[in-house]
């Protein structure tokens, strides 16, 4: 029974992975290219506005999973002229939050370079990145529009092709639209950033065509958006930006307090922070599976099941996780594949993965546990370890730490002991709610 489970994880987990690896790629792309053809300043400019597009993006996300519940719900009752009002609905409002929010970054830019400490050295970069990336938004967030309308009619494969597609132009792109070749000038830092919105634009156009040409649908209806099912949009889909949004506030401040420090620390932490987008992949795939297993297996009260996911997703995903590390500990010898422009960069990511190590660990078995707590349809105890992780405890110890010993290393050292508190915090609640199988009395 026990390899008949393994190899029904395998089969959810594996394709998520594949598909969450080829969405980090975007940005690791761009660091890569940056870091090997630039300098240190350029690659701080693109470490400061990453956080910002990131909070962004999951905005994005978090509402139009909203609209994938909702819709979803209704191709499971066959109300398929309602589920056609909640898309062009979900569409409307998608276009209105990016444009709000477009508006609210371009008049703000100043207020934020100001926050991040941006030289006058990096700030003409940094602005011509941060002005191209947040025209991006626009495509980034019809991306996710379109593929939360094809996730909820049960259609994954056409949003990871589309994926690969849009990221191996992305790739072809970076290094000419960066360092420049034959007639295309050298762009530098912009460069990146247009790379990735022509990536960006070639997969909303692949959405459209494929929705109005082979699935003949209208992309939206205007006589279909209707206020009431934009409000109802709205009221479900605020959690879930908030889930979504809480490591990016997270990441924001930490980027905050790396900022002090010199040109060197802030380039180490952009890359480290990029390549660290892989190796938490693993826990979040696991996250994503356990609550989908799980929630099947606790409507047909099977505790057994349920035991069984638990310890071999906690298995499986550290597996992962440890041959990630693996490989990038190998590629300390290359300055990280050639990214790091020096030795001293090269050892402060070294020294931020040395000091964290054990805390991936810990975010494996945290994000399994979330996993469970949302299969049994319990989201606000998974809101609350985030809250707990990335907020309450991590901040706070990291705004002390800098105080006190006023380097680089204090940060590591806070965002690993968030990741224990958070994994003892996890189990408490796992051990409360009765979660070692009985199921049917928690809470």
């Amino acid at each position: 029974m026990i390899n008949k489970e393994i190899k029904k994880i395998s089969l959810i987990f594996f394709p998520i992975l594949v598909g969450f690896i080829v969405n980090s790629l975007y940005s690791v792309i761009d660091i890569y290219w940056i870091g090997k053809i630039l300098n240190n300043d350029s690659v701080a400019s693109v470490t400061i506005i990453y956080p910002i597009i990131v909070i962004a993006s999951a905005i994005a996300s978090g509402f139009t999973n909203g609209e994938t519940i909702l819709i979803s719900d209704c191709i499971g009752k066959r109300k398929q002229d309602q589920a056609k009002v909640y898309s062009s609905s979900g569409f409307t409002m998608t276009l209105l939050i990016c444009f709000c929010l477009v508006l609210f970054l371009v008049s703000g830019y100043k207020f934020f370079f100001e926050i991040f400490n941006v030289t006058q050295q990096m700030w003409i970069d940094t602005k011509e990145y941060y002005m191209i990336s947040i025209v991006g938004l626009f495509p980034v967030f019809l991306y996710y529009h379109f593929a939360a309308v094809l996730r909820a009619e049960n259609d994954t494969i056409t949003q990871m092709v589309f994926l690969m597609i849009s990221t191996f132009i992305n790739i072809i792109l970076d290094p000419f639209m960066i360092g420049g070749y034959g007639i295309i000038p050298k762009l530098g830092v912009s460069g990146a950033a247009i790379a990735t919105l022509i990536s960006q634009t070639v997969i909303v156009c692949f959405f459209i065509l494929y929705i109005k040409i082979y699935k003949k649908k209208e992309i939206v209806c205007i006589k279909k958006i209707h206020l009431r099912e934009v409000l109802q949009i709205l009221r479900i889909s605020w959690g879930l930006i908030l889930q979504q949004i809480i490591p990016s506030i997270s990441l924001l401040c930490v980027t905050f307090f790396v900022s002090k420090f010199s040109i060197n620390e802030i380039a180490g932490f952009g890359i480290a922070n990029k390549v660290e987008t892989i190796i938490f992949l693993p826990a979040m795939a696991i996250s994503f599976t356990l609550t989908t297993l799980t929630s099947n297996a606790y409507g047909a009260d099977d505790k057994k099941r349920i035991s069984i996911f638990y310890k071999c997703g906690i298995g499986l995903s550290i597996f992962i996780t440890i041959i990630f590390l693996a490989i990038l500990y190998i590629s300390f010898g290359s300055n990280i594949f050639g990214i790091a422009r020096n030795n001293y960069i090269t050892e402060i990511v070294k020294k931020y993965f040395t000091i964290i190590f054990m805390g991936y660990f810990c975010n494996c078995i945290t994000c399994s546990i979330m996993g469970v707590f949302n299969g049994i349809k319990n989201e606000k105890l998974g809101l609350s370890i985030m809250l707990i992780c990335y907020l309450v405890c991590r901040i706070p110890f990291i705004m002390i730490s800098v105080l006190v010993f006023n380097r680089i290393e204090a940060i590591w050292g806070g965002i690993l002991f968030s990741y224990i508190v958070c994994l003892i915090f996890s189990l408490n609640m796992k051990k409360r709610c009765n979660v070692r199988f009985k199921w049917r009395e928690q809470l």
